[in-house]
């Protein structure tokens, strides 16, 4: 199988753009959906070297669904609008150290192992099928049970994700209550001092109509 190498270094290129832009974007927001074209990217990337479930599976569930649910959070979230939304790119420092160790290390894991890789024929049946067939039949035959025992852990990740939500709820309601408490105790202090300055002004003026009688 053969590769356009014009289209992977576009599309390439623009799978590293998207990644510094979620990194260097100091809105949160803007970062995220930088992150939606990244992922996008990544798929044409995938169908560019013919994994077409691979590439399928990215757009519709990384560059699709969970994006949708990032930014829901993000909109939710106090102060995330804001140019000073995304406290972590104060940070940068630290991410480019660790970028660059981490880069160094893969690279020397490349290096020292160059001499174990061995080229080998595409294989035919996912020239003849696709590999969503392919992947397809492996997963509902040989791999049943690993598919269904992540399938069982997406839905705990989803129970615990409820059950955070429901959380911040009853915080949120906490929080309205105890502001309604001290916008109801100003509203006190505000009426005292009004009586206070009322039985001020008055005090004086019954003293002197006191002693004009006199």
């Amino acid at each position: 199988m053969t590769v356009n190498p014009v289209a992977f270094y576009v599309i390439a290129a623009a799978v590293l753009g998207g990644a510094l832009a979620v990194v260097t974007l100091r809105n949160i927001v803007h970062a995220a959906v930088a992150l939606v074209g990244t992922l996008f990217m990544v798929g044409a990337l995938y169908f560019a070297i013919g994994a077409d479930f691979l590439a399928a599976a990215q757009i519709l569930i990384y560059a699709g669904a969970i994006p949708v649910l990032l930014i829901f959070g993000i909109m939710l979230t106090r102060g995330s609008m804001t140019a000073a939304g995304n406290g972590f790119i104060r940070l940068w420092p630290a991410a480019v150290a660790a970028a660059v160790g981490l880069g160094t290390m893969l690279i020397w894991v490349l290096s020292a192992g160059r001499d174990e890789f061995r080229s080998a024929p595409y294989p035919q049946n996912l020239l003849d099928n696709g590999t969503t067939e392919t992947l397809g039949r492996a997963l509902l035959t040989q791999y049943a049970l690993p598919f269904e025992v992540a399938s069982v852990l997406l839905l705990v990740a989803l129970l615990g994700a409820v059950t955070l939500a429901r959380r911040d709820e009853r915080e949120a309601a906490m929080e309205r209550t105890e502001q309604a408490r001290r916008e109801r105790e100003e509203r006190v202090r505000r009426r005292r001092e009004d009586r206070e300055r009322a039985r001020g002004r008055t005090g004086p003026a019954t003293t002197t109509t006191d002693e004009a009688q006199a």
